[in-house]
């Protein structure tokens, strides 16, 4: 082997290891497996997830922002839901609004998802057409500070009357963007997919970038979701 063949081998070598650290120390990848987080996520998108400042379990996430944690009870699976609630805030739902710390969060409706499909919680509507497809309720929610992101509603559901509770230190209050589609804080570990109040010790990271996207019912790539920040 000569010198310039073992340095070139040596800068690999390098590259590789500083790769792994960053995929495991920096950011790490999770590909979406449920319609939970729709709007925002579909099902077979991949998103990047941040693991800066989560490493130790110390650092607090932001309400709203979107996390991948290790889901209670068993930790073995990770989960990817927006951040309700912080430790000290009391949450409570009426008739599907949230109320924060006493407050209700704004929502104002605005124009239905719609997706062509033959699994579907609400009426389908006939198209322009002739074919059918679901409508949901979607509205735009505001927290805390003006953040806002979209979710579905379709309608009247058991999670819509909750709390208040009051979040303990060292959890969080997780909920998923199709809200009467998800299960979540409002639900103890492990009570039909609920996951109870989270620790912050099991949170990942934060997601903020969508990878790729494949349609696993289409079987084709959603090129306009790729590279795609939210």
């Amino acid at each position: 082997m000569t010198r310039r063949t073992a340095v070139e081998l040596t800068l690999l070598l390098a590259a590789i290891v500083i790769a792994l650290a960053l995929r495991l120390y920096v950011f790490g990848i999770y590909q979406i497996p449920s319609e939970s987080m729709v709007p925002r996520l579909l099902t077979g998108d991949i998103v990047l997830v941040d693991k800066r400042h989560f490493s130790r379990g110390a650092a607090l996430p932001a309400r709203g922002d979107v996390i991948v944690f290790h889901a209670p009870p068993t930790g073995k699976v990770d989960y990817v839901k927006r951040v309700i609630g912080l430790p000290g805030d009391t949450v409570a739902l009426r008739d599907g609004v949230v109320i924060l710390n006493g407050r209700p969060l704004p929502r104002r409706r605005i124009a239905d998802w719609v997706l062509p499909g033959v699994h579907c919680p609400m009426p389908r509507e006939r198209q322009p057409d002739g074919s059918l497809a679901c409508h949901y309720y979607r509205y735009v929610e505001t927290m805390p500070g003006g953040a806002d992101h979209v979710l579905l509603d379709i309608g009247s559901t058991e999670g819509d009357e909750q709390g208040p509770v009051v979040v303990p230190p060292g959890r969080l209050f997780l909920m998923g963007d199709n809200r009467d589609l998800s299960a979540d804080s409002r639900l103890p570990a492990g009570v039909r997919g609920g996951i109870g109040l989270v620790p912050v010790s099991a949170v990942v990271g934060r997601a903020g970038m969508i990878l790729f996207s494949f349609d696993p019912m289409n079987q084709s790539v959603r090129w306009s979701r790729t590279a795609k920040r939210f």
